[in-house]
């Protein structure tokens, strides 16, 4: 298994030219609800470490990301073994803010 990043930029670029991806919050509910990337999913990570993988594409691309990434490094090989083009946000929605969206607040 190939550990695999995406920076905010190639993210960025992903979403500008319509590539077809999942996107997946894995916060929890209420820290999606509070503000989120657009076109993404919220499967908060204890539905991932409890094997309930029903709602993550199999035939498409998966683009995880949390607060940090520290999640996303934690959650990886589980979902790795349903999907393997399956990818971790650079820095998570905080890079993400950063780099890309300044505007967006983040619930801390």
């Amino acid at each position: 298994m190939e550990f695999k990043n995406i920076t905010p930029s190639e993210l960025k670029k992903w979403i500008d030219e319509g590539r077809s991806f999942q996107l997946v919050d894995l916060r929890e509910t209420h820290e999606f609800n509070f503000s989120h990337i657009d076109r993404a999913i919220n499967i908060p990570g204890f539905k991932v470490l409890r094997k309930q993988l029903e709602e993550f594409k199999t035939d498409i691309p998966i683009v995880l990301y949390c607060k940090l990434g520290m999640k996303c490094m934690e959650l990886y090989p589980i979902i790795y073994e349903i999907n393997s083009e399956v990818y971790c946000l650079e820095g998570g929605i905080f890079q993400w803010k950063n780099e890309i969206e300044p505007c967006l607040d983040i619930y801390e």
